[in-house]
Formats: C-alpha cells, sequence, structure tokens
C-alpha cells in the first residue's frame, strides 16, 4: 500500500477517546459543554445578525429612494441636463464632494454631505452639498490638434504630397527633391557641429527688419487731462464690454458649488425644494447663483 494511505487520516491523541455522554459527564464537565455550546451558538448568532444588518443598510442606501446617494446621482444629472448652468460651466461635468484645491487632498471624501433637519411646522428636510467641476473654455481650442490620431495625420500628409506631385512637372520634382536633400544635408552639418562644440555658422538668411515700436501719443495736460480723468471710469462693463456672461472673466468658470434642499412630501418620499450652484463657490463675495430647480436672482 506503500508509505502513505490516500484517503485515511491518522487519528490523533485528541480523537482517541470516545466523547462522553451527557449523562456521563459530571457536574463541572456539563459546565464546561454547556458554556462551551453557548459560545458557539453565541458566535453564529452574532455573525448572522451582523451579516443582515449590514446587507440591509446597503440595500436602503443603494436602492432606497430617500436615500443621500440616490438624490445625490438625481441632482447631478437634473445638473448635467440644464441649460442655464451649461452657460457658465463646460461639459463634460465631474462631481465630487472635495472642495477645489490646487493640491490634491491625501484622503478623498466619498461621502455624500447631507444632513436631516425639522422646520418649524416639523417637516423633514434634507439638505445636500458637493462640488460640480467643468472644463476650461479653452480646452477644445487646445485639444482640437491632439484629437487626431498619428494615422489620421499621416494619411492626410501623404495625400497632400500626392495632390503636390501631381500638378508637379519633371524639372519641378528635380528642383524640389534637390533642394529638400540640400536642406536635410545643412540640417545635418548643424547638428553634428552642434554635437562637437564647433560655433554654428551664421544663418544665410538675412536678419529680420527691426520692429518698429508704435508711435505713443502724448498724454494730454492741463484741464484736457482733468476732463478725461473725469470720464475714465465711464466705460462699458459686464456683457456689453467683452461680450461674456455677466460676473463671468473672460476664461470663462470650471467650478461650482452646488446646495440642494429636500423635503418630505405626504407619500413620505422626498422632492426638491431647490437646487442651485454657486459659481465659482459659496465663499466668494457675490458668486453668481443659477437655480436648476426654485426661484430666486441669478446673482
Amino acid at each position: 500500500m506503500g508509505a502513505f494511505r490516500l484517503g485515511m487520516v491518522p487519528p490523533t491523541s485528541n480523537n482517541q477517546g470516545e466523547v462522553k455522554k451527557w449523562s456521563q459527564l459530571s457536574t463541572s464537565g456539563k459546565v464546561v459543554r454547556t458554556t462551551a455550546r453557548t459560545t458557539n451558538l453565541l458566535v453564529i448568532l452574532f455573525g448572522a445578525g451582523f451579516s443582515a444588518m449590514l446587507v440591509y443598510a446597503l440595500t436602503s442606501e443603494l436602492f432606497s429612494k430617500n436615500s443621500a446617494t440616490v438624490l445625490y446621482g438625481q441632482a447631478c444629472e437634473l445638473i448635467k441636463s440644464s441649460d442655464k448652468v451649461s452657460q457658465y460651466l463646460r461639459g463634460p461635468l465631474v462631481f465630487h464632494n472635495n472642495p477645489p484645491s490646487a493640491v490634491r487632498p491625501r484622503h478623498r471624501n466619498d461621502r455624500v454631505a447631507s444632513q436631516i433637519v425639522r422646520d418649524s411646522s416639523g417637516r423633514e428636510h434634507m439638505l445636500l452639498n458637493f462640488f460640480v467641476q467643468g472644463q476650461p473654455h479653452n480646452a477644445a481650442a487646445a485639444a482640437a490638434p491632439g484629437d487626431q490620431s498619428v494615422l489620421g495625420a499621416a494619411l492626410e500628409s501623404a495625400q497632400a504630397s500626392a495632390a503636390a506631385l501631381a500638378d508637379m512637372s519633371p524639372d519641378d520634382v528635380l528642383a524640389a527633391t534637390g533642394q529638400y536633400a540640400t536642406d536635410r544635408w545643412d540640417a545635418f552639418k548643424r547638428l553634428f557641429r552642434f554635437l562637437s562644440g564647433d560655433d554654428l555658422a551664421p544663418s544665410a538668411h538675412p536678419p529680420p527688419p527691426p520692429a518698429t515700436e508704435p508711435r505713443r501719443e502724448a498724454p494730454p495736460s492741463g484741464w484736457k487731462q482733468g476732463l478725461t480723468g473725469l470720464f475714465a471710469g465711464l466705460r462699458p462693463s459686464g456683457a456689453d464690454a467683452g461680450g461674456v456672461l455677466p460676473g463671468a472673466p473672460e476664461e470663462g468658470f470650471t467650478d461650482g458649488e452646488v446646495h440642494a434642499d429636500l423635503v418630505m412630501n405626504d407619500h413620505g418620499q422626498f422632492e426638491f425644494r431647490f437646487l442651485r450652484v454657486d459659481i465659482p463657490d459659496s465663499q466668494v463675495a457675490h458668486p453668481v447663483r443659477v437655480f436648476v430647480i426654485g426661484g430666486g436672482r441669478r446673482r
């Protein structure tokens, strides 16, 4: 049968003795066995109760209509689809629970900041507070060259070269080839001089003409200076000056702070009383307030 018997576990010293029946136990033995069985039962009941409580908490938080997580998601969807917000914040919008800062926080807060309060009539209110971040208004112009793939750029360059080559005569092709070879050879020689430490040869191209400074008009003096100083502050501002939204800088806004107030209705469900976005945040002196739901002045 070999040195090892498969499927058989050798008996240990603890299992050699038979388990005594309850009637064969002494009083102390009965107490010990009762304590052990009771401890095992309590551990099992505690684990089952904790698991049930955890499942209930997760289910009520993720699937309940009154949970802060579900209402937070509804608020985010309302802000994304708001035309008023899109006038100030460029999409796609990103929502988070940390205030905007130059330094990324070490521990990000993943829990929605919510609070349950009661008004003077005893109705429950849920207050939500989170932050929204948009894209820079010049992101589309800056990212436009990068949107084209390398393969697409190579294909367009090849098509342009082929179209230009089809319109050229054989003499033009020879002249262009010679000019290209000359330019490549000059570039190679400049690179070799640079790597070897020699001074680069002066360029054959003539230096550009010196830029002429614009003519400056002499400042007015006497009574003219006082008159212009008096009316210097009367300049158009806001949307009339640069065609931008009221209160918006030239580069536009990128951050906003969201405040939501939800009230419990007669059916036991929270509904939005108001939902507003303070741009850039609520800490500035005069934030731009955009109401997605509810009334109020924009500023």
